[in-house]
């Protein structure tokens, strides 16, 4: 039995991973382009994500290691209405049908990594994403 806090599983403490747990914010109206996320402290191998946003519906987990990643989200901004998939993107942030920012990590960089991010549409709002990172 693992408990928190604990530092070894079966004396196996060398091969467990180092993670960086975090939150950044992308307003939704910002156009196309990158984002730095900065300050995890190493060179992150691997990423998780889950997004939302404030005072809306939208919903959105994610994985990326900046060469494959895939997220699953809610469609059209409201999760109550049915969900989708993507291996294109590790980030779906809809606020409404066809009206959205994707992001997916263009680079794994040596305190973070980046986003780029693609707009469609006029989304609206702030997304609030809180990140896993693995070293």
């Amino acid at each position: 039995m693992v408990r928190v806090g604990d530092l070894t599983i079966q004396d196996q403490a060398v091969t467990l991973p180092i993670v960086f747990k975090g939150v950044f914010f992308r307003t939704m109206t910002d156009p196309s382009g990158t984002q730095a996320i900065t300050g995890v402290g190493f060179k992150p191998k691997f990423v998780l994500f889950q997004a939302n946003t404030n005072g809306g519906n939208a919903f959105s987990i994610g994985q990326d290691n900046g060469s494959f990643r895939g997220s699953t989200y809610a469609n059209d901004g409201n999760i109550a209405t049915g969900m989708a998939g993507t291996t294109s993107s590790s980030l779906n942030i809809h606020t409404g049908v066809s009206i959205y920012q994707r992001g997916l990590i263009s680079s794994l960089d040596i305190d973070g990594f980046t986003i780029t991010w693609t707009k469609l549409g006029s989304p609206t709002l702030t997304g609030e994403i809180h990140f896993s990172a693995f070293k």
